[in-house]
C-alpha cells in the first residue's frame, strides 16, 4: 500500500500581518510548482483574524524535507519568521487512503 505524508499547521501571525503572510506563502507555492513530490499545498484562513493554516500533501516525508534545503525556501522562511508569533497544532501524518490520491 502506497503511503503519503501530510502536514497541517496553524500559524499565529502578528497583528494585521495575515495578508502579508499569505502573500509570502503564495510566493512559496510558485516554488512548489515543479517540485517533485508535492501533491498539494493549501493556504487557508478562518474567522480568526491573525491565523493562517497550511495543509500539505507529499509523496513522502523525505520529499518534503528535501525542499527545506533549498536556498529559496530558506529565504522565504526567514521572511515569514519575522511575521509569525508561533506555529501551533503542527501535525504530521502518514496518509494511507483517501479520495483524490492513487
Amino acid at each position: 500500500m502506497k503511503q503519503y505524508y501530510a502536514q497541517h499547521a496553524k500559524m499565529i501571525v502578528k497583528r494585521d500581518k495575515r495578508d502579508e503572510v499569505i502573500q509570502l506563502l503564495n510566493k512559496s507555492t510558485k516554488l512548489l510548482h515543479g517540485t517533485p513530490g508535492c501533491i498539494y499545498y493549501l493556504i487557508s484562513i478562518t474567522e480568526e483574524p491573525d491565523v493562517v493554516w497550511v495543509s500539505e500533501l507529499w509523496v513522502s516525508r523525505e520529499a518534503k524535507e528535501a525542499l527545506a534545503t533549498s536556498p529559496e525556501t530558506a529565504k522565504t522562511m526567514q521572511q515569514l519568521m519575522r511575521l509569525i508569533v508561533s506555529v501551533t497544532e503542527r501535525t504530521g501524518m502518514t496518509v494511507v487512503s483517501g479520495f483524490g490520491i492513487e
